[in-house]
């Protein structure tokens, strides 16, 4: 407690507010990329012709935006429009222009093969490897990454893949947990993050190295333990596991979700 009286005092309350919240960007995206794996997973049709067309739906949607967001800065922002923003509109997927598109849609085409081999490990070596990766990725280079010792590894579209072996075993072997057992982990996943917050802020203040606050915004990404507790925590919380409910209205929220990450995300719109 006097810890983060000290903080709050030196930082003050309208930094902290900004901070803590500020760092959940990386949860949001984790949480919409475990919504598609909550119903994929359960696609007992899944192949390789439905991933194509799933990123061909996609792909017009991007191609649009990509264009139209040309375009349009070309004529408003043309000095924060570089060659290489005009060429990967054009290639939006292929040139990574928005990193999560490229990610998903190389995950959707290894996804039947991927929903094939863990159907055949089984429920128990299925289970030894979500233990594996929670400890490899979730703790060590989650946690940890300033210990250089998974390089590059664990990004991106590993990501997304990691969380579909994650999700999909959940929702074939236990899919019963309660909303308590979602507060539960919410709330842990939340006050682990503070407290590293508090505690970061004050070796920062005391050591004047950023190291620490770099060491707490590596625990707010996608797939470190505290960010996987709060974003499946919420997913447990939003979902009943004996009745599924399906809301035209937040079902059209989603739905412009992508649109907004597309706009936002644009390089000439985002500076």
């Amino acid at each position: 407690m006097i810890a983060i009286f000290y903080t709050l005092k030196k930082y003050r309350l309208k930094k902290i507010a900004f901070l803590f919240p500020g760092s959940f960007g990386n949860i949001g995206v984790g949480i919409f990329f475990i919504i598609t794996a909550w119903f994929l997973s359960m696609d007992n049709t899944s192949s390789l012709k439905k991933s194509f067309s799933r990123i061909w739906t996609l792909e017009r949607e991007v191609l649009f935006y990509s264009l139209f967001l040309c375009i349009i800065s070309f004529i408003f922002l043309r000095s924060d429009l570089s060659p290489a923003t005009i060429f990967k509109s054009i290639l939006p997927t292929m040139s990574g222009l928005w990193w999560y598109i490229t990610a998903y849609v190389i995950t959707l085409i290894f996804m039947p093969f991927l929903t094939k081999a863990l159907k055949l490990l089984g429920r128990d070596m299925h289970r030894k490897l979500c233990i594996t990766i929670l400890i490899m990725w979730g703790l060590c280079y989650g946690v940890a990454p300033f210990l250089g010792l998974w390089g590059r590894l664990g990004l991106n579209a590993v990501e997304l893949i990691f969380l579909y072996i994650l999700i999909s075993y959940y929702r074939w072997y236990i899919n019963s947990w309660t909303r308590k057992t979602g507060w539960t982990l919410f709330a842990i996943g939340v006050i682990w993050i503070f407290a590293v917050m508090i505690i970061a802020c004050i070796l920062t203040d005391v050591t004047g190295h950023v190291l620490f606050m770099n060491v707490y915004h590596s625990y707010t990404r996608t797939f470190t333990l505290p960010s996987l507790l709060v974003e499946f925590g919420l997913i447990l919380v939003c979902t009943n596991p004996k009745r599924e409910h399906h809301s035209r209205i937040v079902n059209a929220i989603a739905g412009s979700a992508l649109s907004a990450y597309l706009v936002t995300e644009y390089p000439a719109t985002r500076t």
